[in-house]
């Protein structure tokens, strides 16, 4: 998939288990909404939303400012070139946060308990 406009998550989960998207957009997740990435590459710039960022595998990709409600993450690598804001629960038990970019937890319950964190 790739979108250049503006994708609007209003409930329920968009799963992407493979191959490859992009998007130059913006994205929002909506309260209640989940964008899970499985497997694959993906790139998105100007995450937006009350909903949940996930990564479960694969290789996630994010430049520019994004923020999410909670981000979780299980396995994979997620690699941040831009400015990250989680303003709930940041779960990640395991995978990989790499990058130059920033991250910001305003939330409570945020956890890290086995994955690898590795600034640029």
């Amino acid at each position: 998939m790739t979108s250049v406009g503006t994708l609007n998550i209003t409930g329920g989960l968009l799963l992407f288990n493979g191959t490859a998207s992009s998007s130059a957009g913006s994205v929002a997740v909506d309260a209640g909404a989940t964008l899970q990435f499985d497997a694959g590459s993906h790139d998105l710039s100007g995450l937006t939303g009350a909903g949940t960022l996930s990564l479960t595998g694969g290789t996630l990709g994010l430049t520019g400012a994004n923020s999410v409600a909670n981000y979780t993450q299980s396995a994979g690598t997620m690699t941040n070139a831009g400015a990250m804001s989680v303003s709930g629960v940041f779960n990640e038990p395991g995978g990989t946060l790499s990058g130059v970019g920033s991250v910001t937890l305003s939330g409570t319950g945020n956890t890290w308990s086995g994955g690898d964190m590795a600034g640029g």
